[in-house]
């Protein structure tokens, strides 16, 4: 396995001999929930090239895990993590904020509902919107 973006505590891309591995520490009270899911060459590119989408996808990711933890769904939401990323990072701005507005209104939580905001509006890039939101979910 090698390390191809990322250092120390935060989302990291590795490359394995399966492909890509996107890996996302998510805190959850006491614990650390270990979320990794195969990506795409296409959304390695991107994580690579344009981390402030990165982010989305780890605010997206932060919501969604604490709601499968709760429900006892964490199987169904770890399946569904490579269609998230190729959606959020692959996928037009327009369809990513379709996906993330969908997240916040089955789990609404204030940092993605104000990141989403600002960019459906075209008030501001992606990279603008993590500066202003994302620290909501720890980063940024």
């Amino acid at each position: 396995m090698t390390r191809v973006w990322g250092d120390g505590y935060m989302p990291h891309l590795d490359l394995t001999p399966a492909g890509f591995v996107l890996s996302m520490p998510v805190e959850s009270g006491f614990a650390t929930l270990d979320v990794s899911f195969p990506v795409s060459q296409a959304a390695a590119d991107i994580v690579q090239s344009d981390p402030a989408r990165i982010w989305l996808l780890y605010a997206a990711v932060h919501v969604l895990a604490h709601a499968a933890q709760f429900k006892a769904d964490w199987p169904a939401f770890i399946a569904g993590l490579p269609d998230l990323s190729e959606t959020i990072l692959v996928s037009s701005m327009v369809a990513a904020t379709v996906q993330l507005r969908a997240i916040d209104t089955a789990h609404p939580r204030a940092g993605l509902r104000y990141m989403v905001g600002l960019l459906s509006q075209g008030a501001v890039t992606v990279d603008d919107a993590w500066q202003l939101g994302g620290s909501a979910f720890g980063a940024g």
